[in-house]
């Protein structure tokens, strides 16, 4: 997006610093299996989250995206995130927004943390990062996470390459440019991270198959990945 769009803000500060030459996401390429991974070092087999719904037939229930009875549930979750990695360090962490972060991850939560809101305004996101920035010292957190969702959304619904998605890099740009303005003020060192959860293909309809509905086979999950689960002695008799 950088190359294709070329936001200013995030195209000046690669010249800065490092940029990685291309994201290789784990699989499934899904939002909820690539942030956890990106915060434990663990692929999706090893951390729990194996796509942004599934079934657990040991627990007979289902993970769900979007739903908070089990988003916020650490149980589902594996691994160490970074939030509690450092926090056993002796250090303070926050969180506005990334996966596992609302979760009580082995009992315990970042030391600052929001539940997650689709619809949280994102200047509200930005201005409390630099809120949690001006805290004194002895409160002040070492480690934060922002996650903004809409380019993802805009991908999703749109296209990788619509002007819809153009139109959200360009805004989180400036989103992060302001940001950073602000920061920059308050004359601390602080390191940025920017990195993208998975990538996205344009999909042809042409070359798409719709899978029907089947007797004994229970489906979660939708895209390009959908997982099955078969009850014992399933027949392949589609559904009427």
């Amino acid at each position: 997006y950088i190359e294709m769009y070329h936001p200013p803000f995030l195209s000046s500060i690669q010249d800065k610093g490092i940029r990685a030459k291309s994201l290789e996401s784990i699989f499934p390429s899904k939002t909820f299996p690539n942030h956890y991974s990106l915060v434990t070092g663990l692929t999706a087999d090893h951390h729990g989250l194996v796509a942004n719904r599934f079934y657990d037939p040991e627990r007979k229930d289902a993970y769900q995206l979007g739903n908070n009875k089990y988003t916020q549930d650490g149980s589902w979750y594996f691994g160490e995130p970074l939030w509690l990695s450092i926090k056993r360090q002796g250090l303070l962490t926050a969180s506005y927004f990334w996966v596992g972060s609302d979760a009580n991850i082995q009992g315990e939560h970042p030391s600052y943390y929001y539940d997650y809101d689709h619809g949280c305004d994102n200047e509200l996101r930005t201005q409390q990062i630099v809120d949690w920035l001006k805290m004194p010292k002895e409160f002040r957190p070492h480690y934060l996470t922002l996650y903004f969702s809409v380019v993802d959304s805009a991908g999703h619904r749109f296209g990788p390459r619509s002007e819809q998605v153009k139109e959200q890099v360009l805004k989180v740009d400036k989103l992060i440019s302001d940001m950073v303005a602000k920061i920059e003020d308050l004359k601390m060192p602080v390191n940025y991270i920017i990195v993208s959860d998975h990538g996205m293909k344009t999909i042809d309809p042409k070359k798409t198959v719709y899978l029907g509905k089947y007797e004994g086979v229970r489906y979660e999950e939708s895209g390009p990945i959908v997982l099955g689960y078969f009850e014992e002695g399933t027949s392949a008799k589609r559904k009427k």
